[in-house]
């Protein structure tokens, strides 16, 4: 047996509960409608068109073909819901919401544009991956405390603040100071897009003015020569902080893309105080590096 319900406009919510429900179809006839110890309600034939707000409680089955729901309309289960909802597609348009109490999906789910371009999706071993434009980034920051300096002529370490930092003088022998760092690439970095690579540093109090900071770098993957020449030579400029011991946040791009067996970053920082874009005639402490990276899994299956 099933009911045939044909809703006049009647300006006040409708329940129906406790018997089968057939409907070929819903508009926005009536206020509100809300289905309740249903046995069977199912709308198999023509789309739903609604505008006001369904609501969906427990004991049933839905089959559904097209749900369009727009302006401030809504299509709801409430949590606890009992049985099964089938339905081809969901069109959402305007401020329209489309809410579940509890949803359990089997198998891959894709969000956004339904897998197409940009979206994000779930496997079956809940590995969540970002695809096309739908990516995230992530910062990786050093302290000065975990950088060491390399070569004949190393920067040197100097005590401030909690972590200390690494002091480059004002000389042409300074253009030989550095400091290296290896970063181990994460096993979430989109390797299709360029990183980013930041230094912090501070002027140490001095007169402001400009310095320039040099990123050599080497992409080492297996088998790589670890003492092989920099794959990469980069500079950037920055000007002092106006504030004393002022915090200087310095990026280099156009980092070249790693391969696809690329493990980790070999770099070195090294201050160009010989050159003329670099202004400052005093000492500058650099008081750690970062590293960014677009990501394009949030995480990896144990």
């Amino acid at each position: 047996m099933s009911l045939l319900l044909l809703f006049p406009d009647l300006g006040t919510p409708i329940v129906v509960k406790n018997t089968y429900m057939y409907l070929s179809s819903i508009s926005d006839d009536i206020l509100d409608l809300y289905v309740e110890d249903i046995l069977t309600a199912r709308w198999e034939k023509d789309a739903i068109t609604y505008h006001h707000n369904v609501t969906i409680n427990k004991n049933l089955t839905v089959a559904l073909g097209t749900i369009s729901i727009s302006n401030t309309g809504s299509f709801g289960l409430i949590e606890g819901v009992n049985g099964t909802i089938e339905w081809g597609s969901t069109n959402l348009t305007g401020t329209g919401i489309l809410t579940f109490g509890r949803i359990k999906i089997n198998g891959l789910s894709e969000f956004g544009d339904g897998g197409t371009t940009n979206y994000a999706s779930f496997a079956t071993d809940g590995e969540l991956s970002l695809h096309g434009t739908a990516r995230v980034t992530e910062c990786m920051w050093l302290s000065a405390g975990g950088i060491k300096a390399p070569g004949s002529k190393p920067a040197t370490f100097v005590e401030c603040g909690l972590t200390g930092a690494w002091q480059f003088a004002d000389a042409i022998e300074a253009n030989q100071e550095s400091v290296s760092g290896t970063l181990k690439i994460p096993c979430n970095m989109d390797k299709t897009v360029a990183p980013l690579f930041h230094i912090g540093w501070s002027a140490n109090g001095v007169s402001p003015g400009n310095c320039e900071w040099q990123l050599e770098y080497f992409w080492l993957g297996p088998n790589d020569d670890t003492c092989a020449a920099a794959q990469e030579t980069l500079t950037s400029t920055s000007t002092a902080s106006s504030t004393s011991d002022g915090f200087v946040f310095v990026t280099f791009t156009g980092i070249d893309l790693p391969d696809s067996t690329d493990l980790a970053m070999l770099w070195k920082i090294t201050r160009l105080s010989a050159d003329g874009n670099d202004t400052i005639a005093d000492t500058v402490e650099m008081r750690g590096a970062a590293f960014t990276r677009t990501v394009n899994k949030l995480g990896n299956a144990l």
